[in-house]
C-alpha cells in the first residue's frame, strides 16, 4: 500500500520538478502557484505521515489519513494548472465507504430553480447520502445528493447541510459524467444559470438558492437509453494561498451511477 502512496507522491513530484523550470522566472502569479503547489506536496510527504498510513500501523482513522493523502495531491495538481490523474479519485488502501445509495424508481422533470419548490418534484428520484468524517468530526458541507431523469435529461440536486447553505453557494462546482466512450467535465459557477463546458460552452441548466440543482442533457454525454453514466461532483473553493482546493467530492469514492431508463423502466419500476 505505500508503494502506491509513494508512486503517486513521486508523479506529482516529477511533474512539479518540470513545471518549476518551465515557470518563467518573473512571473510571479505562477511562482505562487508552484509555492501552494510544494506545501500540498510537502504536507503529503511528511515522515509522521506516511510512519501512521499503512503497514505496519493501523488506527481508526486510517480512511481520514488515506483521503487526506489523495486531497493534497489532488491540490497540488490543481495549483499546476492540470487535473489531477484519475488514480487519485480511489483509496490507495481501498477502503471501501459507507455512503448510502437508494436508486432512482420513477423519472422525475423538476424544475431547475434552486428552490425545493414541491416535495412531489424529486419523488421517486434516487438519493446518495454523504456520511460524516472520521468519528462525527467532519461535518460535510452536502448532506445529500438527489439524483434521477426524464426523457433527455439527468437531474441533480444538493442539499446542504443546515450551517453550510452559503457556502455551498458560493462554491463551484466541478462535474464529471463518464460514459463508455466519452469523459466531460463541466463547471457550475457561482450565480450562473448554465453549467459551463471546457470551451465556455453553456450546457444544461443551473440553479442555487435553498439548495444547488443542475440539469445535464443527455445529448451532451452521447448517452442513450440504457447506457450507463458515472458522476462524480468535486465542491471547490478558493484556497488561502489563493489555489483551488476541494471541499468535497461526491461521492467520497468511486462514481455515483446513472442508468438512464429504456422502455422497460417504468413498468421494471411501477408503484403505487
Amino acid at each position: 500500500m505505500k508503494n502506491r502512496a509513494w508512486n503517486l507522491l513521486g508523479r506529482a513530484r516529477r511533474r512539479f520538478a518540470q513545471a518549476e523550470v518551465l515557470a518563467p522566472p518573473a512571473d510571479e502569479a505562477t511562482r505562487a502557484r508552484l509555492e501552494a503547489a510544494r506545501r500540498h506536496l510537502d504536507a503529503a510527504e511528511g515522515s509522521d505521515w506516511f510512519w501512521w498510513f499503512g503497514e505496519p500501523f493501523h488506527s481508526a482513522e486510517d480512511a481520514l489519513f488515506d483521503r487526506l493523502f489523495r486531497l493534497h495531491l489532488s491540490a497540488a495538481w490543481r495549483a499546476m494548472g492540470e487535473l489531477p490523474p484519475e488514480d487519485l479519485d480511489a483509496p490507495v488502501a481501498g477502503f471501501t465507504h459507507s455512503a448510502s445509495v437508494v436508486p432512482p424508481r420513477a423519472r422525475v422533470t423538476p424544475g431547475i430553480d434552486g428552490r425545493v419548490s414541491t416535495y412531489y418534484e424529486w419523488v421517486g428520484a434516487g438519493r446518495l447520502d454523504v456520511p460524516r468524517g472520521a468519528a462525527m468530526a467532519e461535518l460535510p458541507p452536502v448532506a445529500h445528493v438527489h439524483f434521477g431523469f426524464d426523457a433527455e435529461h439527468i437531474y441533480l440536486r444538493l442539499d446542504p447541510e443546515l450551517s453550510q447553505a452559503e457556502r455551498l453557494k458560493a462554491a463551484t462546482i466541478e462535474l464529471t459524467a463518464r460514459t463508455i466512450d466519452k469523459v466531460l467535465r463541466l463547471l457550475a459557477h457561482p450565480g450562473a444559470a448554465t453549467l459551463t463546458a471546457a470551451d465556455g460552452a453553456p450546457v444544461g441548466k443551473r440553479a442555487c438558492v435553498e439548495v444547488l440543482e443542475m440539469a445535464l442533457p443527455f445529448a451532451v454525454v452521447r448517452a442513450r437509453p440504457g447506457d450507463r453514466v458515472e458522476l462524480v461532483m468535486r465542491m471547490l473553493e478558493r484556497g488561502p494561498d489563493g489555489g483551488e482546493l476541494v471541499a468535497a467530492r461526491l461521492p467520497r469514492e468511486g462514481y455515483l451511477e446513472v442508468r438512464l431508463p429504456d422502455d422497460g423502466f417504468d413498468a421494471d419500476h411501477w408503484f403505487v
